[in-house]
């Protein structure tokens, strides 16, 4: 199995990610006066919450070794299914917990396609992440539900993203580092065959660590949903590629084994703040991806880089 270290709550690959955040800001809040007002700091923390909400649950997936392509799929599916049993007059409550149990069962559904039939994570997930989305379509007819109660609205409201965030980052934390399933994810990750002779049982950590991943995926949606007040089958589309770039810019191997949960939340804060400075500056939509791209194309060859010299 791993070694202590590789449980750690902190460690040196989260440094170079911390060092160009504190620049980033300190160059935006200098240079961009808008930047500083509170109405853009606040937006700033909700895309920061809804991209480390979910990336609690994709940084246990790719520690692993796995990845969940379906993330952003399954987001939208649990989304439009509360919204509509909003709509058609359901207590909030109950559509949330509806909402929850949506996402929980298509983690849960991700990881009995991986460990029953053996097919790769990431194809696993590419499928259903097609198969989900055009459910949602489907589902909707392509139409925005709305309006939703305004009871939701609490969940975008100020800084209750944030406090969600640190709640739900310091759970998923203390899950790591702390209990027993936590360091089975890092001996898989590490060497899945060594930890399978070790009594690991890979299937239960595994189906554990998707159905997570699903139910958190679920938990951004609310947030995305309260902030437009609707729901519609094509949000978060290419979300996935967001929360991927947040965990790997964070520290996490997209080799396995290795990674934090404060690295990923330093992750989705460059993220968020990027993607605010791109819009402040008027760089051109069609450009973001571009630049995403090859933020997350840095950051896995930094980790690559890494990896040999530690060789």
């Amino acid at each position: 199995m791993k070694s202590k270290r590789s449980v750690e709550l902190w460690s040196v690959r989260e440094l170079p990610a911390l060092a160009f955040l504190i620049i980033a800001v300190a160059v935006l809040w200098i240079k961009i006066p808008s930047f500083r007002l509170e109405v853009n700091l606040l937006a700033t923390a909700r895309e920061m919450a809804i991209a480390g909400i979910m990336g609690c649950g994709m940084t246990m997936v790719i520690i692993t070794s796995g990845i969940d392509l379906s993330v952003g799929s399954i987001l939208a599916v649990s989304s439009v299914v509360m919204a509509k049993l909003m709509v058609d007059g359901t207590p909030v409550w109950i559509a949330i917990l509806a909402a929850l149990v949506v996402g929980l069962i298509l983690g849960l559904v991700n990881a009995i396609l991986i460990n029953r039939f053996r097919v790769p994570p990431i194809i696993t997930t590419l499928g259903t992440m097609g198969i989900l989305r055009a459910g949602a379509t489907l589902f909707t007819h392509a139409r925005c539900i709305a309006p939703l109660p305004r009871a939701l609205d609490v969940l975008s409201t100020g800084y209750v993203p944030l406090l969600m965030l640190i709640g739900i980052a310091a759970l998923s934390t203390l899950f790591l580092t702390r209990t027993r399933p936590g360091r089975y994810v890092y001996a898989i990750g590490g060497n899945e065959e060594a930890a399978r002779l070790s009594g690991v049982s890979i299937a239960k950590t595994r189906t554990l660590v998707y159905s997570l991943n699903g139910l958190l995926a679920s938990v951004s949606g609310l947030i995305i949903a309260s902030s437009m007040s609707s729901a519609q089958s094509n949000v978060a589309t290419g979300y996935e590629l967001n929360v991927i770039a947040a965990v790997v810019i964070g520290g996490t191997s997209i080799a396995g084994g290795q990674g934090s949960v404060p690295g990923t939340m330093i992750g989705a804060a460059i993220m968020a703040v990027l993607y605010n400075a791109l819009i402040l500056t008027g760089v051109p939509i069609h450009w973001h991806k571009v630049i995403i791209g090859g933020v997350i194309l840095t950051a896995v060859l930094f980790d690559k880089m890494r990896s040999l010299g530690r060789k």
